[in-house]
């Protein structure tokens, strides 16, 4: 009998026919085929679409496991199956719109019935692979080129947007014990500092109120919780004073020590020791700036001045304004400021004496007054976001626009998208904070840092719960609401 099965991953699925002879006619993947006789194997091995078998004995069971989900379609009867196609050629055609969600995805499953493809994407490009293509693996076509798929197996796309991802209500604490010179230490009752950075691999800040470190240490927090600080607590001044993003995408930073050392590290691997601002200035380091090019540090004794890496003998710049962050904006390429009034302001480039010079978006003269209190970045290619703990100004690099947005305890942009939380209800708007759809399942309500990292979604809150730092994660998905790009695609079939 013809014989149609759909496998789940690792689960046993049984045919309990008697016969003399099996036939695979169509499989995605190998699989594994047990035959038995009376509760006795025959035969037990690895099959593959187009396999014919026929046992020594008459078989009364048959069992399929595969270690992925596929369709199978086989013959297993007392009767032996000879089918030759009468016509290879196709009978049949469709054409159908597939929705991309960013990234990575699997556009067509296997169809042994199918004889061809043709892909297109009007408005991307696109590479085309197999499971888990990138940019670095796939086969680039340029928006309007077609595609000719002439096989049965999948076809996977990828698209250089970014998903946009919601968290599911299942949520887990990172484990709170952290090693310092090889030994376990309790995470749980430090002070995190309000400000925290983010690359797409991870959460960095810097840590208070630990005894058994330096007062003050960077941590890095991803899938566990991850101690910066390289060298031993005897290290005079060895005391972590800020840490700063200098590249999102390769998750690296940099860390300013009191002492003037500055240590950059690769995923939370050390990478390198600078040593240029521990000659000068040793005390009063507050601030480490980057501008693509050089680090730059903010003393705040004698005025407020900024040194630069390639020249420590005297202020690169001076300001007659106090500054609480720098930040590197990676698009824009550009060296910023927040200072302590809650402006943003451009000090690329900047030398001699400096006045208020506001970040200029879309090359207009000013941006608006962003209030007190902020101390987070959140930017991508579309949007550049300051961010307190309850509220956010949003900023439209395209349409040099921007938005308040309040009452939402955490905040970050998803994709192209921005994504919030109130109440443990999840948003996301896709106008640049003009609105917010609910969405998604409901979570932890902590005011927190937020990122959706390694497929999960990661809140540092910015104060103890319960009396513990606690690094919560969150499951998390693509949202199938937010199509990025669409492909058109003809199959011709048998």
């Amino acid at each position: 009998m013809l014989k149609e099965k759909k496998l789940e991953p690792h689960i046993v699925n049984d045919i309990y026919d008697v016969g003399r002879y099996i036939k695979v006619l169509s499989c995605e993947r190998q699989f594994r085929l047990i035959v038995s006789s009376q509760g006795k194997k025959v035969l037990d091995t690895d099959v593959y679409a187009g396999f014919e078998l026929a046992p020594h004995v008459q078989f009364d069971k048959v069992q399929l496991i595969s270690e992925f989900g596929q369709d199978v379609t086989m013959w297993v009867s007392s009767v032996k199956l000879d089918y030759n196609p009468l016509s290879r050629k196709p009978s049949r055609s469709s054409s159908h719109v597939i929705e991309h969600f960013g990234a990575s995805q699997q556009l067509t499953g296997f169809d042994s019935a199918q004889d061809s493809l043709r892909i297109v994407n009007y408005d991307d490009d696109f590479y085309v692979g197999g499971d888990g293509v990138t940019s670095d693996s796939g086969i680039l076509y340029r928006a309007g080129d077609i595609y000719h798929h002439t096989s049965a197996a999948p076809v996977h796309a990828y698209i250089n947007k970014r998903p946009t991802y919601i968290a599911k209500t299942q949520s887990t604490t990172l484990s709170n014990s952290v090693k310092f010179n090889d030994v376990d230490y309790d995470f749980a009752h430090v002070s995190v500092s309000n400000y925290q950075v983010t690359t797409a691999h991870a959460i960095y800040f810097i840590a208070t109120g630990i005894d058994f470190f330096n007062d003050k240490t960077a941590f890095r927090v991803s899938n566990k919780v991850q101690n910066l600080t390289s060298k031993s607590s005897s290290s005079a001044q060895r005391y972590a004073v800020d840490v700063i993003v200098t590249n999102f995408e390769r998750d690296e930073v940099a860390v300013l020590y009191q002492n003037g050392v500055i240590e950059t590290y690769s995923a939370g691997v050390m990478v390198s020791e600078i040593t240029t601002f521990a000659v000068n200035h040793v005390t009063d380091r507050q601030l480490l700036g980057f501008d693509g090019r050089d680090f730059y540090i903010y003393l705040t004794s004698g005025g407020i001045n900024i040194f630069k890496m390639t020249d420590t003998s005297a202020p690169h710049f001076t300001l007659s304004y106090g500054v609480n962050k720098f930040f590197y904006d990676e698009v824009a390429n550009k060296m910023l400021g927040l200072t302590s009034a809650g402006e943003v302001v451009d000090l690329t480039d900047a030398s001699g004496s400096v006045t208020v010079k506001k970040y200029a978006l879309a090359l207009t003269d000013t941006s608006p007054f962003v209030g007190s209190n902020y101390h987070r970045f959140v930017t991508n290619a579309q949007y550049f976001c300051v961010v307190s703990n309850t509220r956010a100004m949003i900023f439209n690099r395209e349409k040099a626009t921007f938005k308040t947005v309040e009452g939402y305890s955490s905040l970050l942009l998803s994709g192209e998208e921005i994504w919030a939380v109130k109440d443990g209800l999840q948003y996301v708007s896709s106008d640049g904070g003009v609105s917010f759809a609910l969405t998604g399942e409901t979570i932890t309500d902590a005011i927190a840092n937020a990122a959706f990292i390694n497929g999960s979604l990661l809140l540092m809150p910015y104060a103890k719960i319960d009396g513990e730092t606690r690094p919560i994660v969150h499951a998390a998905q693509v949202s199938t609401d937010i199509a990025k790009s669409k492909f058109r695609v003809l199959r011709e079939s048998y």
